[in-house]
């Protein structure tokens, strides 16, 4: 693969305007555009990384790759929205992906942690395309886990700010800089850090013995490949603008991408036929059950052509079963995790039925419950079980019926083998619980309602409230709620719920489903507390 020397932009609001036109005068042919940072709401910068401003980009003959930086500011993050961020990233168009890691990743608490970001993202980006940025000199940093970061990436981008350094013999000098470089290089040898090395050379506006052009020059010419940290803004001190950027390198990949090999889908046996614990990366005959499983019990979309890949659409597909079941979602699939899959398939298959106990509420064992009993596709009629606590309020003549069905499983799950009888409404209100609005009041006054908003996902067996008319999740609550369910599961970025009342485009009166919604038709939710019951 080809590697361009480049230019990289932190933020696009505030570098000169005619950007694109100078990147082009410059024969810039690769930027490393910020696409992310955990410290920021929504982790994923999409206001400067989208399809068209990509799309300039290579209109002007400039390859794009993004760069983020994570554990900012913090000894913990967020591993999905990190992963999502970069999912979204190359989505848009980006051809690879720099992590840059600094001063909290010396803290022993984020390693475990960066290596499972590592690991799934090399599932996500390009193959031969995933790199770090870190300390040009490794050997004084040595808390930061390199050896981690060069087992698991591609390349390296050491910051090699000679322009900054200070642990040379001798006073800031051409000579001194080279000293310097050498030294950021045989460190890399010296520990073992084997990956190739495409250096960030420093141009910023705070050093206090910057870097001159011709210096910046003459390194981008003898590091084909290399890149200048980074495009200064309007008004700011830096000189990558006055460099030329036309070298290359030319580097072997030498990592094999797995083939996998397709088959038709069927439904898993039970037991499921596999013994070794499976994860990402691994490939065979019982990743193919494993996934062929996960689709059966809807946990991946289901397709007739299935691989023998665990891909990392399969792992966060696990993740997300692991979560629903209640255990660790580390993404292996272990004992539980198969014995969990296969009660859950004889569940799915009517060889087992779940029936509600006393106690306090479980919130993955009531999904299951909804799940099993609004499957069927059960189309209304005037008999139908859900309806029958208000037909004396509301008579037997066909009325919306979703607030009634999530009304009669909560009291079939959770009242009844109590000993006791969900009221038909909450104090105060005139309507009763078979109007959607009636849930959310009660879920408010009980401090059990959480508002819709992005990245959060609700524990599965939490009741989901929707508005058709809804654009985005940040719009006020203006009117009543217009269907009601019960969350299940996430299928990608899509809600996983059991409903009544729904698909009436098949059935005019409606019937009991399980359907797949997008968030932005969803309004909130009503999250009853594990192990709460009634009085």
């Amino acid at each position: 693969m080809k590697h361009y020397s480049g230019i990289w932009l932190w933020e696009l609001s505030k570098i000169r305007r005619d950007y694109l036109d100078a990147l082009k005068q410059v024969q810039c042919k690769r930027v490393y555009l910020k696409v992310l940072d955990d410290a920021t709401p929504g982790i994923f910068w999409g206001w400067q990384c989208t399809p068209d401003i990509v799309n300039t980009f290579e209109a002007y003959g400039i390859e794009v790759w993004g760069w983020g930086y994570i554990f900012d500011r913090r000894s913990s993050t967020d591993t999905s929205g990190i992963l999502d961020a970069v999912r979204r990233a190359i989505g848009c168009g980006i051809k690879g992906f720099v992590f840059d890691v600094e001063e909290e990743v010396k803290n022993q608490a984020t390693h475990s942690q960066l290596r499972e970001i590592l690991t799934r993202a090399k599932a996500i980006v390009p193959l031969g395309c995933l790199g770090y940025t870190s300390f040009g000199a490794p050997e004084f940093h040595k808390d930061v886990p390199y050896n981690m970061l060069n087992e698991l990436c591609d390349l390296q981008f050491p910051q090699i700010y000679f322009e900054k350094f200070t642990f040379g013999a001798g006073n800031p000098s051409p000579a001194e800089n080279e000293s310097e470089i050498q030294i950021c290089l045989q460190q890399h040898r010296d520990m073992r850090l084997n990956k190739p090395i495409l250096p960030l050379w420093g141009s910023e506006s705070d050093s206090n013995y910057p870097a001159t052009a011709n210096a910046l020059q003459k390194y981008l010419a003898q590091y084909p490949g290399s890149s200048i940290w980074r495009s200064p803004n309007a008004g700011e001190r830096g000189e990558a603008w006055n460099c030329t950027y036309n070298h290359a390198v030319d580097i072997q990949d030498s990592i094999q991408q797995p083939q996998p090999q397709v088959r038709l889908y069927q439904p898993a046996p039970i037991p499921l036929l596999f013994a070794r614990e499976l994860q990402l990366g691994d490939q065979g005959e019982d990743v193919y059950i494993l996934i062929c499983t996960l689709m059966g019990l809807g946990f991946l979309r289901k397709d007739d052509q299935v691989t023998d890949l665990f891909n990392v659409n399969v792992d966060e597909a696990v993740r997300w079963a692991q979560r629903h079941f209640g255990i660790d979602d580390d993404g292996i699939v272990g004992p539980i995790t198969k014995s969990s899959l296969e009660n859950a398939l004889r569940r799915a298959r009517g060889e087992i039925v779940p029936s509600p106990l006393p106690g306090g509420f479980n919130p993955t064992k009531f999904a299951d419950f909804c799940e099993l009993q609004l499957r069927s596709h059960i189309p209304w009629t005037p008999e139908i079980k859900f309806v029958q606590p208000f037909v004396k309020v509301l008579g037997r003549q066909r009325w919306p019926w979703c607030g009634a069905t999530v009304y009669w499983l909560i009291n079939e799950f959770l009242y009844k083998p109590n000993g006791k009888t969900m009221p038909l409404k909450d104090s105060g209100m005139e309507a009763t619980f078979a109007l959607v609005e009636a849930f959310q009041k009660l879920f408010q006054r009980q401090g059990w309602y959480q508002d819709n908003r992005a990245g959060y996902v609700p524990p599965p067996g939490s009741i989901v409230m929707f508005d058709w008319n809804q654009i985005n999740i940040n719009e006020p609550d203006r009117d009543y709620e217009d269907h009601i369910g019960v969350f299940l599961r996430m299928n990608g970025d899509l809600f996983v719920c059991a409903e009544g009342n729904t698909d009436q485009q098949v059935v005019s009166r409606g019937r009991t489903a399980i359907k797949e919604r997008k968030r932005h038709l969803i309004q909130g939710f009503g999250v009853i507390p594990e192990g709460w019951s009634p009085l």
